[in-house]
């Protein structure tokens, strides 16, 4: 009875830290380790179609301000005091296409596929955009044609 109720705690822990997974910000990743402050959005309009129209967003014009927080362990914390999982899904050198970026990456917020978001970063700038980005704007108030870049820098 002894050895059953072992082998059932066991199995237990082992599925917790299954379950569990996120990925640590090692190597190439820890650029993203510490708190970014946003500086600016680009709206883009009508993305689907030419001309593309931009609005710029900034902490005057929309009265907020917004932050995150990238942890080693492999966490990220937003505005909200939430903190969430990253799961990357891409991590690649952001090449010729993005000379102001390092890295070019996509994440799972809580290994979640419906909390995807993705960017680029350099050690000084992380431009988030994506289907999911709680701060300061995402992009679930578009109808498809429209997306936000949200800048942020390094504080």
């Amino acid at each position: 009875m002894t050895k059953s109720i072992s082998s059932i705690i066991i199995l237990i822990f082992t599925l917790t830290l299954s379950s569990c997974k996120k990925d640590k910000l090692t190597g190439e990743k820890d650029i993203l380790i510490g708190k970014w402050r946003w500086v600016y959005s680009e709206h883009l309009y009508n993305a689907c179609n030419w001309p593309i129209m931009i609005e710029i967003l900034t902490p005057l014009t929309e009265n907020k301000n917004a932050s995150i927080e990238f942890f080693k362990k492999g966490k990220v914390k937003f505005d909200d005091n939430k903190s969430k999982r990253i799961v990357f899904f891409s991590w690649r050198d952001a090449g010729q296409n993005a000379p102001n970026s390092d890295f070019k990456f996509g994440i799972r917020l809580n290994n979640d596929i419906e909390s995807s978001t993705g960017g680029w970063v350099s050690s000084d700038t992380l431009i988030l955009t994506g289907d999911y980005v709680e701060e300061p704007f995402e992009d679930v108030s578009c109808d498809g044609c429209c997306t936000y870049l949200n800048y942020y820098v390094k504080k």
